[in-house]
């Protein structure tokens, strides 16, 4: 009788990896077929080659893999990759371009990236070139973002309440046209965590934060990160923070060559809220037109930084050459320098080295 209803109930379905191989008949022609037929915690693997196609998982649980895959959304769709019914998702060693449109959507999804190229992607009237997401968890491990174009976030744009972690992933060449975060906007009460990330070459053209734009109660970690000839319009040249709610750690990473042109601080800006804690890193060659070449820091926010070098860092026409504190009137808020070098910053006001004020008494602050 137990032997009976085990054949009438059925063993438990397994995963299965389905092929994708238009040269071979045995296998689907295209990465849709594949998802139509698979079900979740199936695999898809894919042959190397060009597909044009738009992909939907449509609330399985998915892993796509292969070595070798472009899929391209040019003229076809919105996002080569829309991933909005709650699915955890994989991407594994694709490349990922649409000339027209994002290259990924992601909505209270899970979605991991590992070794995923997404390159040419975006628009400059829509956010996000190359990822949007609001909600969910994005997990990123040496991906490369490179040349993707958006009004904000040039290759990401998060809207809100979304867990972010990138390893070991490459931003370079993107654009925000008018707003934030030349490679990465974080705009609304995200957790983000940045290690071993590299940042170059990303543009915010109408606006602050040329890699990273972060706000309004956003949580953000940057451990062994690079920042290298990112440029914003406005403020930040590398990162610029407005209204976060914790203080934001900047540990062992290194900003090089970042211009905040007509703003405040050239590598890092912080303002509303925004305390910083930075340790052991360096700050070199950064230029700011207004306060804080390196790094600068305004309103109600402290400021704490240990062992870290800032090295031939400029402001233009205002004071601090590397760091200007400005926390504010009504409190203090304390700035503290231990072990850090300066050497060869300059301003055209007040600090060649560190300008600290607050309105109409003094910061409190401790350097040793």
């Amino acid at each position: 009788m137990i032997v009976a209803l085990v054949g009438l109930l059925g063993a438990p379905a397994l995963a299965a990896t389905l092929t994708v191989d238009p040269a071979d008949g045995a296998a689907y022609p295209t990465i849709g077929a594949a998802v139509a037929a698979s079900s979740s915690g199936d695999t898809i693997q894919v042959a190397a080659g060009t597909y044009a196609e738009c992909i939907d998982p449509d609330g399985r649980d998915l892993i796509f893999s292969g070595p070798g895959v472009t899929v391209d959304g040019s003229g076809l769709c919105s996002a080569v990759f829309t991933v909005d019914a709650g699915e955890q998702v994989t991407l594994e060693d694709v490349v990922l371009t649409n000339a027209t449109g994002r290259g990924l959507v992601v909505v209270d999804s899970t979605v991991a990236l590992t070794r995923v190229v997404i390159s040419g992607a975006g628009t400059a009237d829509a956010s996000g070139g190359a990822l949007y997401g609001s909600g969910g968890t994005l997990v990123l491990t040496e991906c490369v973002f490179a040349e993707n174009t958006a009004s904000e976030g040039g290759a990401i744009y998060l809207y809100r309440g979304t867990s972010l972690s990138d390893t070991g992933s490459r931003f370079e060449g993107n654009t925000a046209t008018t707003g934030a975060g030349g490679a990465i906007n974080l705009y609304w009460e995200h957790n983000a965590e940045f290690v071993d990330t590299h940042f170059e070459g990303n543009t915010a053209a109408g606006s602050s934060g040329g890699a990273i734009g972060a706000s309004w109660s956003t949580t953000l970690r940057l451990e062994d990160t690079t920042f290298v000839d990112n440029t914003a319009s406005g403020s930040g040249g590398g990162v610029y923070l407005y209204a976060l709610s914790t203080t934001v750690e900047v540990l062992r990473s290194t900003f090089d060559g970042n211009t905040a042109q007509s703003g405040w601080g050239g590598a890092l800006e912080s303002e509303w809220y925004s305390s910083l804690d930075i340790v052991g890193s360096t700050f070199s060659g950064n230029t700011a037109d207004r306060t804080g070449g390196a790094v600068g820091l305004w309103y109600q926010a402290a400021m704490n930084v240990q062992d870290t070098v800032f090295v031939g860092n400029q402001s233009v026409s205002d004071g601090g050459g590397a760091l200007a504190f400005q926390p504010d009137e009504r409190d203090v808020w304390p700035l503290t320098v231990d072990g850090s070098t300066f050497e060869n910053n300059t301003a055209a006001g007040n600090g060649g080295a560190v300008a600290a004020s607050r309105r109409p008494g003094p910061a409190s602050r401790t350097v040793a």
